[in-house]
């Protein structure tokens, strides 16, 4: 199979299907065998998405992403740090997904099988967490074969595929929530009116609620994406990063006693994601949060030519 013939392949899958769980174990069900970072919401999920990738690769995770739609190439949908997946792995992939689904008799659709080779991809290339954004919706979507999740988030909810979600918020918010997941975390945008949805569901599931605090939304930080929206949008990514912190990727430990540098690379990665600049005067370290003369060392290591002359933005840590 040459790329060409991958991708008429996946073009003529398109179309409705519910088939992916059936196809999973033939696969032994590597989606449950990754730590995912779920996502969700009507707006701001990619670029939520592309901050938390580049902070926990910055981090020293390897980190794969799954993203849709592409802009060139479908390569783009599967990343590692940031970096495409091969032709050559794509069309592997995709013929080992276009077997199992022909042998079983399982017709999977375009986005299945997608998500399908995700799935592979980053199993095979022993990603440590998984970034992984939601197509549509959230409870049918195929990305919610997966039964756990490190981290789901489900950012702002606006009236979207209304014949498909339903034509309210609160609809629509419901459909995201499939996404929680029994005994799991979340972390939730708004707007007000869907918090109740989201508390029902969390009731339900036995699930954590955690609402976005907006820390950064009057901050005077300049980021690299166009748009106030993305001080929004930020605000959900360093709330998510100190919620991983408590649970399983133990941000706190990447250097000793760094939860002022990895706060200030949940801000500042963001702006430099994806470009070689330096970061000397280009972040600020949050000392609030850290009173140990540690960071005054990270300081001058970092910054050598600052004199101590940074910048500081005070927080409110979630209680």
């Amino acid at each position: 199979m040459l790329k060409t013939d991958a991708i008429s392949y996946l073009e003529s899958k398109k179309g409705n299907g519910n088939y992916l769980k059936e196809v999973m174990p033939y696969f032994d069900n590597v989606q449950d065998k990754l730590k995912i970072i779920h996502v969700a919401g009507s707006n701001g999920k990619g670029s939520v998405c592309a901050m938390l990738s580049s902070i926990l690769k910055e981090a020293n995770y390897k980190v794969g992403t799954f993203i849709s739609p592409h802009l060139i190439e479908y390569n783009e949908r599967f990343l590692i740090n940031g970096k495409c997946i091969s032709d050559t792995d794509l069309v592997r992939l995709t013929e080992k997904v276009k077997k199992v689904s022909e042998d079983t008799g399982y017709n999977l659709t375009f986005f299945e099988i997608l998500t399908c080779i995700a799935f592979l991809y980053f199993y095979e290339q022993k990603c440590d967490v998984v970034v992984l954004e939601v197509g549509l919706g959230g409870r049918l979507d195929a990305t919610n074969v997966i039964n756990n999740s490190v981290l789901s988030i489900i950012t702002n909810i606006g009236l979207e595929h209304t014949e498909i979600l339903g034509d309210t918020l609160e609809k629509i918010a419901l459909e995201k929530a499939g996404i929680i997941k029994e005994n799991g975390d979340v972390l939730v945008y708004g707007p007000e009116c869907v918090i109740p949805v989201y508390k029902a569901v969390c009731k339900e599931k036995n699930a954590r609620l955690y609402k976005c605090n907006f820390s950064l939304v009057n901050s005077d930080i300049e980021l690299g994406l166009n748009g106030k929206y993305q001080h929004f949008n930020a605000s959900i990514v360093v709330d998510a990063i100190e919620i991983l912190n408590d649970k399983t990727l133990n941000l706190y430990q990447v250097l000793p006693s760094l939860w002022g540098l990895i706060y200030d690379s949940a801000c500042k990665r963001i702006e430099t994601a994806g470009t070689n600049k330096k970061w000397e005067n280009r972040y600020k370290l949050f000392k609030e949060l850290t009173k140990d003369k540690v960071i005054e060392q990270i300081e001058s290591t970092l910054f050598p030519s600052s004199n101590g002359n940074i910048k500081e933005q005070s927080w409110n840590k979630r209680t």
